[in-house]
């Protein structure tokens, strides 16, 4: 049977570590605090929910206060990720067309 290797990165000052089939974060300053997440992606969009909130562009989400570790699969419920569409950018000219024909 081949075992899954576990793997880490830092991702915004957290350090993001995948343990089996689910994925944890921890500050890479010291700070006492955990999230865990079996989705990546909801794990990176709560890093950037807290960044926003130290940065006052949004309100700190109620999943952060009363413990020092944080379930987001059960904080959030059965709440889906918004998945991100694919970004599309401009086409360029084409080759041999002039760059005002292409636009």
């Amino acid at each position: 049977m081949k075992q899954a290797m576990d793997s880490s990165y830092e991702y915004r000052s957290y350090l993001v570590r995948r343990e089996g089939a689910a994925f944890s974060a921890v500050s890479t300053d010291g700070e006492r605090f955990k999230m865990r997440s079996t989705d990546m992606l909801r794990l990176t969009k709560a890093i950037d929910v807290l960044w926003d909130a130290v940065e006052g562009f949004a309100p700190a989400p109620a999943w952060l206060f009363g413990s020092n570790a944080v379930d987001l699969d059960k904080a959030m419920g059965a709440a889906a990720v918004a998945k991100s569409s694919i970004l599309i950018f401009p086409a360029g000219p084409k080759a041999g067309m002039p760059a005002r024909a292409a636009a």
